[in-house]
């Protein structure tokens, strides 16, 4: 189920950014992961393990496009798609840190033998939406099925 709403995401944007899809085989395309609860109606506990599945078989591949490196024994990420989030501590004072503002994920769209689904991280542009500030507007996906009962199509 998973699976299936990752590719008809993929095979969705193909259409909608009028591309060719005859020879695609594999699809990149950003989105948040936390809308596939709200697609498949699975909870997001099997939505992780099922991406998680999906990765370990090679039939997506998901990252967010930052390197991780270690500076004075503290890891950090470097790249990207991690954006500045203000988020409210245990105090209720407000922290402003790096978050991960959404995933690059490849779908393998003609699964075969000996071919997985890759994010090659270099071609990746700078983080191209400011999911934080779509979410501030109220510009999320939750909100777009609730008033349109429109179909999931995550990127645009």
């Amino acid at each position: 189920m998973v699976y299936r709403a990752l590719a008809q995401a993929a095979y969705t944007l193909i259409q909608v950014r009028a591309q060719q899809h005859a020879h695609t085989t594999t699809y990149t395309f950003f989105t948040v992961l936390d809308l596939l609860p709200v697609v498949t109606g699975l909870s997001s506990d099997q939505c992780e393990r099922a991406t998680r599945r999906l990765q370990d078989l090679g039939l997506i591949h998901k990252t967010s496009g930052a390197l991780p490196t270690q500076t004075g024994g503290k890891r950090q990420y470097r790249g990207g798609t991690w954006v500045p989030t203000t988020f409210l501590n245990a105090e209720g004072q407000k922290v402003t840190t790096q978050a991960c503002a959404g995933t690059w994920v490849a779908v393998l769209l003609r699964p075969a033998p000996g071919i997985t689904a890759r994010v090659i991280s270099h071609e990746l542009p700078p983080c191209p939406r400011d999911l934080t500030t779509d979410r501030k507007k109220g510009r999320t996906a939750w909100q777009r099925l609730q008033s349109e009962g429109s179909s999931w199509i995550p990127g645009s």
